[in-house]
C-alpha cells in the first residue's frame, strides 16, 4: 500500500472522531508547493479557553473588552499540518527538506507542524504517531528519524484507527 492509503486512513479516523481534516492530494512529488499531507482542526472547548475568559470578565463588566471575546483570545481552533511517513522499517525517515517545507507552511498558516509515523510491518502497532519535529531524532546527514522503539515517548498525539475489533481513539488530546 502506498503512503496515500495511510493519509486517507488518518483523515477518515479524524472524521470518525468528529475532527475536521483534509488530505492535500497535491502533496509530495505531484507539486513543488510546500504542502503537508494532512491538515486537521480541533475546536477548542470551553474548558480549553475558560481561564482566558475568566481574565476577560472584569473588562467585559466595564465594557472595555474587545467587541467579541474571539477578538481577544484568537482562533477558536487548534490545527496541525502533518507530513506522514509509513513503512515496514523499524525507523521511518523524513528528509530535512520535507521537514523544513512543513515548518515553513505551518508557520505561514498558523498551525502546528507534526510528522506522522505509521508503521506497517506485521506485529508493529497500527497507531498513527504525531511527532513535533523537535522530538524526532536528527541523523548525521540532517534528516529526521522516528524509531519504533521509542516512538511513544517522542509522539505528542497517538491516534488509533478504527479496526474490526475497536472504535477509533485519540490517545492524547490534540
Amino acid at each position: 500500500m502506498g503512503g496515500d492509503t495511510y493519509e486517507r486512513e488518518l483523515v477518515n479516523t479524524f472524521d470518525q472522531l468528529n475532527l475536521p481534516a483534509m488530505r492535500a492530494p497535491s502533496s509530495g512529488a505531484a507539486t513543488t508547493r510546500e504542502l503537508p499531507d494532512v491538515i486537521v482542526f480541533k475546536p477548542y472547548t470551553v474548558r480549553d479557553i475558560s481561564e482566558t475568559i475568566a481574565k476577560l470578565l472584569p473588562s467585559i463588566a466595564n465594557k472595555s473588552a474587545p467587541t467579541t471575546i474571539a477578538q481577544h483570545i484568537g482562533p477558536l481552533t487548534k490545527a496541525y499540518g502533518i507530513e506522514i511517513k509509513s513503512g515496514e522499517s523499524t525507523t521511518l525517515y523524513v528528509k530535512e527538506k520535507e521537514v523544513n517545507d512543513l515548518e515553513r507552511f505551518c508557520e505561514l498558516a498558523g498551525v502546528e507542524p507534526r510528522i506522522g509515523a505509521r508503521y506497517t510491518k506485521r506485529g508493529q502497532p497500527v497507531n498513527h504517531y504525531l511527532v513535533p519535529p523537535e522530538n524526532a531524532r536528527k541523523t548525521e546527514d540532517g534528516n529526521y528519524g522516528l524509531p519504533v522503539k521509542d516512538i511513544e515517548t517522542r509522539a505528542t498525539e497517538i491516534i488509533t484507527p478504527e479496526t474490526t475489533t475497536k472504535d477509533p481513539k485519540l490517545n492524547t488530546e490534540l
